[in-house]
């Protein structure tokens, strides 16, 4: 577990930061699920970013079949990038293949 999932998880617990996030989280959700929320927002942030970009490529909004195909040809760039990364470590870290792997 990271730091910053054991630090969030202790601050919420503190009478002040309880009262801002009481409807958010609840105090049952341990540092191990806290844990997964963020790597599912980094990923879903890298998701927006990489549909942002393939988008302004089109003239007209993207269909599903062309949001399906962007994301998917970016899953596939970046399991090779994580396939490159463990075999000879090199200095470009996938995305989000470290975070959820095959």
């Amino acid at each position: 577990m990271g730091v910053k999932t054991k630090t969030f998880w202790i601050l919420r617990r503190t009478p002040l930061i309880k009262k801002l996030l009481d409807k958010k989280f609840s105090l049952t959700i341990k540092p191990a699920q806290m844990q997964m929320f963020i790597a599912l927002e980094k990923i879903g942030d890298a998701f927006y970013k990489n549909l942002e970009t393939r988008a302004i490529e089109y003239d007209h909004p993207m269909t599903p079949r062309e949001i399906y195909a962007a994301l998917d040809d970016f899953i596939a760039a970046d399991k090779e990038l994580y396939r490159q990364y463990t075999q000879s470590h090199r200095k470009a870290k996938p995305l989000f293949h470290l975070l959820f792997h095959p």
